[in-house]
């Protein structure tokens, strides 16, 4: 059993789906497709869910375009819009506004799951039907049958146990070719949950180690992990090989070609990850495997956008004491934030994450109960891992840096991009 993970880009329009069917048609033994949502279905999908719950009627506008890209692939792969993919895909889009109009005043993050985990649900309806046009023989798994969660929306919890028994009750021996979503999930009673942005990856990975896998493989728009990224910085260097640890590091720091929680269930399975591009499959890419590897001692560069930065003082102009500290970071999680980068001083607490206006303002409203807060938003985060003087110099050019946080190999900065 080999996992194959399809990224959005590799299903951006219809010439990529027939490249994509071209490349299942090659593959030898038994393999599970893992679909990502089309091109840039996820962040147009996100925007319809920020219209939705602003109860802006701008969201069906939104949502009409949406459908207008997916039908104009479905009109390039298909003779006819009276074809069974067209049809299901209106079918889809048409509980997708039934949805929206009836769960307009959920909370935030639930309304955010059930919306984009469409998605997903509408690329592996097209690659479905248009593998059956082309008599490639592929059975469908519904990742909400299989993958089973917590109701942490927008960042679920697997529940391994119910998840793993479900998995191998649908995937058998019986059929040669399965496709389902990455991404996202169900709490078990029909309730969509999504694993948390570039998820695709880490759904690839659980059905790896509970099947198994021979190896796990994840197409990607670029030729494997690189010490930096290659759209930002043109001198990046290809990584051939890296370990499970080294990849693990580098997630949690931000690199955005593998999703951070992708690497541990491999891992504990010693199942190979590979990153290929889908563009260019006759490259040799990245392989992430065991700690046997050769160590990485090139400087890694990692950029985090879209940061917030607050500080904290307590009210009472006291120490930030343990239990401050406690404090603020339980403040945190309950409202599902995650931190980047956290440092302390005798009367203050400095924060990074990810900046979400829906789950920073009533955050601030909370943690100005009991503390003095500044803030600075639309800053970007850069960790350099196996950082020299050399690269600090050019990296620091220009920038307005408001923390910088540096141990012997690693060494990160929040700044302001001029």
């Amino acid at each position: 059993m080999i996992i194959h993970k399809f990224g959005g880009a590799s299903l951006k329009d219809a010439t990529s789906i027939k490249k994509l069917s071209d490349r299942t048609a090659t593959f030898s033994g038994q393999a599970i497709v893992v679909v990502s949502a089309i091109g840039k279905t996820t962040n147009a999908l996100e925007n319809l869910v920020a219209l939705a719950y602003a109860e802006n009627k701008q969201w069906q506008g939104a949502l009409n375009r949406i459908e207008t890209d997916h039908l104009r692939i479905t009109d390039a792969l298909f003779s006819s819009r009276e074809c069974p993919a067209t049809k299901e895909i209106q079918h889809l889009f048409n509980q997708l506004r039934d949805y929206v109009n009836s769960d307009i005043h959920l909370v935030y993050n639930k309304l955010y799951d059930g919306v984009v985990s469409f998605g997903e649900r509408f690329s592996s309806t097209i690659v479905r039907h248009f593998f059956h046009e082309q008599h490639i023989s592929i059975e469908p798994v519904s990742a909400l049958e299989i993958i089973f969660t917590d109701t942490t929306f927008r960042e679920a919890k697997i529940d391994w146990k119910k998840t793993e028994a479900a998995v191998k009750k649908r995937i058998t021996s019986r059929h040669k070719l399965y496709i389902t979503e990455g991404f996202i999930g169900s709490n078990g009673y029909g309730i969509a949950t999504t694993l948390g942005r570039e998820g695709s990856d880490f759904s690839a990975a659980i059905l790896g180690n509970i099947l198994n896998a021979k190896e796990v493989r994840i197409w990607k728009d670029v030729d494997g992990l690189y010490n930096a990224d290659p759209k930002q910085f043109p001198e990046a260097v290809l990584l051939p090989r890296v370990s499970y640890r080294e990849c693990v590091e580098l997630g949690y720091y931000g690199a955005r070609v593998i999703h951070p929680r992708t690497i541990l269930p491999l891992q504990r399975k010693s199942i190979p990850l590979y990153i290929q591009s889908f563009l260019h499959p006759e490259r040799q890419g990245t392989l992430i495997c065991s700690h046997t590897t050769e160590v990485v001692d090139i400087p890694c560069f990692i950029i985090k956008n879209n940061q917030c930065l607050i500080t904290l003082t307590p009210v009472n102009l006291g120490f930030m004491a343990e239990e401050y500290v406690e404090e603020i970071i339980g403040i945190l999680k309950t409202h599902g934030i995650r931190v980047n980068l956290l440092q302390s001083s005798a009367v203050n607490l400095t924060v990074c994450f990810d900046y979400d206006a829906y789950r920073f303002v009533p955050l601030r409203r909370e943690l100005e109960k009991g503390f003095e807060l500044r803030f600075n938003t639309g800053l970007e985060l850069l960790t350099i891992s196996n950082y020299n003087e050399e690269c600090l110099i050019s990296a620091m050019a220009g920038k307005k840096i408001l923390l910088t946080q540096k141990s012997r190999r690693i060494i990160r900065m929040v700044y302001i991009n001029p």
